[in-house]
């Protein structure tokens, strides 16, 4: 799950053998909640990458300012991730021990 396992083959409910319908439904709205805390995140990474483009490609760059760009790309991703850990820990708290091997 915490690469991309989930989007081939269908979601992660397809995955994970002897799912309740409970705890499928939980999956979900953690998916979902965890897409909409990262929509304006991933939005703002991409705003962030073309700022950098813009002053790498500059007459004459600023590296002290590429140097600060560098950094709030950094940061975005290492809040992308942190949300990510934090799903996949909501997830594991509704599956079985049996369905937690498989799911890690």
């Amino acid at each position: 799950f915490g690469g991309h396992k989930g989007h081939k083959g269908g979601g992660i409910e397809n995955k994970i053998p002897d799912l309740t319908d409970k705890q499928k439904a939980d999956i979900e709205r953690i998916q979902l909640d965890g897409k909409k805390e990262m929509l304006p995140i991933t939005n703002s990474l991409s705003v962030k990458r073309a700022e950098l483009q813009t002053l790498r490609t500059a007459e004459k760059p600023d590296q002290k300012a590429i140097d600060a760009k560098v950094k709030e790309i950094g940061d975005l991703r290492t809040q992308m991730m942190t949300l990510r850990e934090e799903r996949i820990q909501k997830i594991r708290n509704v599956l079985t021990d049996d369905q937690k091997i498989i799911f890690d």
